[in-house]
């Protein structure tokens, strides 16, 4: 049996429990509800912008493996996602500004995926941002939306 994720433990200074990451218990429902850098409890639909092209390229192999525009997963280590549609649109604003190809958005089953998807804070963000951690397959894409601006 592997180790816990996490346990309580009492904090050296205070007294008070602690996860063993050192993070004060009352991180404990963020930590639940997925926090950064660890696998999420709940499982939710996330978003990933994508060239119309890379998609019907995927769709044809069975399997997507863009990590971002220009990169694949095989560069990368993780294919880049969003929460939401806030976050998806800052990130047409700053990384795909200048695409004029037409974009969709990938709205991804996570329970379908079979690979681990971490919430990831990049360097300089202050959001964190889902990572997808293996090959997206085309069966847990369950919508394609063209994007607009």
């Amino acid at each position: 049996m592997s180790a816990p994720l996490w346990r309580a433990s009492w904090g050296l200074s205070d007294r008070r429990p602690v996860l063993h990451s050192g993070l004060p218990r009352r991180f404990l429902p963020a930590l639940c509800a997925g926090w950064v850098g660890l696998p999420r409890l709940r499982k939710v639909t996330i978003l990933h912008l994508a060239l119309t092209d890379d998609w019907d390229a995927a769709v044809r192999a069975g399997e997507y493996r863009v990590s971002t525009l220009g990169r694949t997963l095989a560069d990368e280590g993780f294919i880049h996602a969003c929460a939401d549609m806030a976050q998806l649109r800052g990130v047409a604003e700053r990384y795909y500004a200048d695409v004029t190809e037409p974009l969709v958005v990938l709205a991804v089953d996570e329970d379908l995926l079979g690979c681990p998807v971490l919430l990831e804070v990049p360097p300089g963000a202050r959001e964190a941002f889902p990572h997808i951690y293996g090959p997206l397959p085309v069966s847990a894409v369950v919508s394609v939306t063209p994007f607009s601006r």
